[in-house]
């Protein structure tokens, strides 16, 4: 069993309810937004997703031209500690850029 998670479910979702439906929707948008013009921008990440937020979601699909998506994930986590998600700031997302560019 997973203890840790099952003690910590309770606070997880007061966190979550929290935040509120409207506010991760727009932060969702704003993240996805970001991604996708410095996407756009890259001669290197390619922009693999719907490119309206009406036809897409938080989750989007990103290629690294040249590299295998499974390498890219990992050493973006054990290298520099960077996973995309709800709490990134705008500068982790340039740094997401920065990183994958090099």
């Amino acid at each position: 069993r997973n203890l840790p998670e099952v003690l910590t479910l309770g606070d997880a979702i007061d966190f979550q309810e929290a935040l509120g439906g409207v506010w991760k929707e727009e932060r969702y948008g704003e993240l996805w937004e970001s991604f996708r013009l410095m996407a756009d921008e890259s001669d290197r990440v390619v922009w693999r997703s719907p490119r309206s937020w009406s036809r897409s979601a938080s989750l989007f699909a990103l290629e690294v031209r040249g590299a295998d998506s499974l390498d890219v994930f990992d050493y973006m986590y054990r290298e520099h500690g960077y996973v995309p998600n709800v709490y990134n700031t705008e500068e982790e997302v340039g740094r997401f850029f920065e990183i994958t560019n090099a």
